[in-house]
């Protein structure tokens, strides 16, 4: 989880909703609790490796027969 001096610096933002904002912008996954944002790391360096963000955890079961 990122910290709140790592998301300021990854968004070059300190207030939340424009963090919030930046984080929509790229696609980076986020949950909102009041004030507070949480980013998972991960998110973050698929995010910066060029892959696709995971969004969900549980698995894909239409492809189960």
């Amino acid at each position: 989880m990122l910290t709140p001096a790592d998301l300021e610096e990854l968004t070059g933002y300190r207030r939340p909703d424009l963090q919030r904002r930046m984080l929509d912008v790229h696609g980076i996954p986020y949950k909102a609790i009041g004030h507070r944002t949480i980013v998972i790391s991960a998110h973050v360096v698929a995010w910066v490796e060029g892959r696709p963000i995971g969004r969900f955890l549980e698995p894909d079961l239409s492809k189960v027969r």
